[in-house]
């Protein structure tokens, strides 16, 4: 056992009364590379708040601004388009990016206790998520942590029996972080592995469909049986800074990082001929797959200096990628190869509320990304640009039942929003806009095969984001976002004009203050618009114009409340199904999340 000594500020707060040792969510601190990088010293506490609680799964925790094909841990995609994260070079398969544990999302604790956070999600129709976090002190500056999280999930199509999975999802990870007493010196390490399975159906299998609300039967047939598509990711990340004098910092930034894509399927004669029309390897069996790795490392200085924060650094990537059919030697580009990046940024605030920021990087094949953006107690102004490469499967593929090269022409990516808030009385609004533009557009057809928009893709999407606190504790809070596009956009992109999020929520403390409770009705709706489809031998979501989707209109009740140290909630997912026998479909062909009951919690313990 380890002896701690802790300070005296430190022993005051965690000590009551009576002298006795209280450890809880304000004795566990929890801190995020991003605020160490910028040297803010922004510890936080455990969140057990209710406000968000009742979102358990992914696209919840993202308001329905992305869509997936109906269950938790089916491929996924945004709505509105967001900027490639890497101008470089990318494997191209971003369905199932959601699931893996990214260097950013790691937190680094500082416990006074033991601490374990255990969560377990149980969703009808055969739905779960577990996840275990376990971190503790072994010193006062050092800390090591452990999570690990498991993901099952029933077929909504073709379900046989009980246990008959559609997903099953298993992460664990690792972390830790050490600085010495005056901070002067920091070292944060994570690494995170991910394997992800799907059991592919294609969807509801349009011949089986009499009437609209068929698709929504128990008893719906899919479109094939068998297909299985699996991801592995893992990563090994480290950062690292120093104070060389007292304005002047050098950091590190190191990561090893290894994704495979693979999609298998024994070809027994059943399979759909929109999937399975050609045959370039082997007709008996299909077992294609894809290997994308890299090491990256980024040095440079940063530093603050009274309002001013500033940063400068190299960055170099070896990149390697491969497919199972294709000699790497016979493309017409290299996928073994270096990467060099140069930029910077600067940070001036103003008077503590108001931020003015620039950064830029370089890619010295030439490409680019520059952001700027202002913030102020009224509001925000936010401007990006980017000119990114084409990902590798989009420039060139070989498997069993698709191939193509293509020399396709690097998009650019520009967006400028704005956001505002008004505060009057118990009405807080948010008026908002973001414009959205990119030239050379890569998408796929809806052939299934990548081609490139000979227009440019352009639209706007004003909306407004407000909340009104009501009488008796009750709080309505709203979003409404409208897309317009311009020129020739819906040749090549399909979003819906209206998109509407709806929470009404009672928030209280009941039984003389003993129980926290939340109970609410979350709605969600939006226009009808041709969605994309998506393609599973690729795991690539494709451009169509044929099947229009039906207005959404999406409705879940909830009760959460708070109980010593757990949270707890249960919800009733889409109420419409249930009133009238029929839900919505979230891809041609896909429904939504069927008509079920959750319920879940999560036990802290701090001691």
């Amino acid at each position: 056992m380890v002896s701690l000594e802790l300070p005296a500020q430190v022993r005051s707060q965690i000590i009551d009364d009576s002298t006795k040792l209280v450890y809880g969510p304000k004795s566990t601190l929890s801190i995020r590379e991003e605020d160490v990088f910028y040297q803010r010293d922004n510890w936080k506490t455990v969140d057990t708040l209710l406000t968000d609680f009742h979102k358990f799964t992914f696209l919840e925790k993202r308001d329905l601004k992305w869509t997936d094909l109906g269950v938790i841990g089916t491929a996924m995609r945004p709505v509105y388009h967001q900027p490639e994260g890497d101008i470089g070079a990318r494997p191209g398969f971003r369905g199932f990016d959601n699931y893996f544990k990214a260097p950013k999302d790691f937190k680094y604790f500082d416990t006074k206790s033991p601490y374990i956070e255990f969560s377990l999600m149980l969703g009808g129709k055969g739905r779960s998520i577990t996840n275990v976090l376990v971190s503790r002190n072994v010193i006062p500056q050092l800390n090591f942590g452990l999570h690990i999280q498991k993901l099952t999930v029933d077929k909504q199509i073709g379900n046989v029996i009980e246990g008959d999975r559609s997903v099953k999802g298993t992460s664990y990870d690792a972390f830790g972080s050490f600085h010495n007493k005056k901070k002067t010196y920091w070292i944060m390490a994570n690494y995170s592995r991910t394997r992800h399975v799907i059991f592919e159906t294609g969807g509801v299998d349009e011949g089986s469909i009499g009437a609209f609300r068929d698709y929504f039967d128990d008893d719906a047939e899919p479109v094939m049986i068998g297909p299985e598509s699996i991801e592995k990711r893992r990563n090994i990340h480290s950062y690292q800074e120093l104070q060389l004098i007292k304005p002047v910092r050098m950091y590190h930034k190191f990561d090893r990082y290894y994704q495979k894509n693979s999609f298998s399927y024994v070809n027994d004669d059943t399979g759909p001929a929109e999937f399975f029309d050609n045959f370039y390897v082997d007709t008996v069996a299909t077992a294609d797959e894809s290997h994308f790795s890299y090491y990256k490392n980024e040095g440079g200085l940063k530093g603050r200096s009274g309002k001013l924060f500033y940063n400068a650094f190299y960055k170099n990537r070896l990149i390697d990628f491969d497919y199972k059919y294709i000699d790497s030697l016979a493309l017409d580009f290299k996928t073994k190869r270096p990467e060099h990046y140069i930029g910077g940024q600067v940070i001036y605030n103003l008077d503590g509320v108001t931020d003015a920021k620039v950064s830029m990087e370089y890619l010295l094949e030439g490409n680019y990304k520059i952001k700027a953006s202002i913030s102020t107690k009224w509001g925000e102004i936010g401007y990006f640009n980017s000119r990114y490469q084409p990902s590798f499967i989009q420039r060139s593929y070989f498997g069993n039942h698709d191939r193509w090269s293509n020399d396709f022409k690097d998009p650019i990516f520009l967006q400028v929003n704005a956001r505002g808030k008004i505060m009057a009385g118990p009405i807080e609004l948010r008026p908002e806009v973001a414009f959205t533009q990119i030239s050379h557009y890569i998408f796929f057809s809806s052939d299934t095969i990548p081609a490139q928009a000979s227009n440019t893709v352009g639209y706007l999407s004003p909306g407004i984001d407000f909340s009104v606190k009501l009488p008796l504790n009750f709080t309505f809070q709203s979003e409404i976002i409208y897309t317009h596009f311009l020129n020739e956009t819906r040749s090549f992109v399909q979003i819906p004009k209206f998109l509407v999020n709806g929470h009404l929520y009672y928030k209280n403390m009941l039984f003389k203050g003993a129980l926290d409770t939340q109970i609410g009705a979350k709605i969600y709706w939006r226009e009808d618009y041709y969605a994309d489809n998506y393609y599973p031998i690729l795991q690539q979501f494709f451009y169509q114009d044929e099947f229009k989707m039906p207005t959404s209109l999406k409705i879940d009740l909830y009760l959460s409340f708070k109980v010593r140290s757990a949270l707890v909630f249960f919800k009733f997912v889409n109420l419409k199904q249930m009133l009238i026998g029929e839900g919505n479909l979230v891809a041609p062909f896909y429904p939504q999340q069927r008509n079920a009951f959750d319920f879940g919690f999560t036990w802290f313990f701090y001691d």
